[in-house]
């Protein structure tokens, strides 16, 4: 997956490899997701699905914030 976004994330600031070369599973309010650091600035490919929905972010933080609005 990172190469397939590597011009989109690029866009966002990303100028290096990932720091880590896989995908790291996680979960927040008993919602499981996946993440890949970019950065240590909090950059990189998080995704979850919910059901029948695919949610992708670019940030840990914006997908935790949409984890609190689906969770509502």
């Amino acid at each position: 997956m990172e190469e397939d976004f590597q011009n989109f994330f690029t866009m966002l600031g990303k100028t290096g490899p990932a720091l880590v070369p896989f995908f790291k599973d996680a979960n927040y309010k008993g919602v499981s997701f996946r993440l890949q650091a970019f950065t240590r600035e909090d950059l990189g490919i998080c995704y979850l699905l919910p059901d029948d929905f695919f949610v992708f972010s670019s940030s840990g933080e914006n997908l935790i914030k949409t984890i609190d609005k689906l969770t509502e």
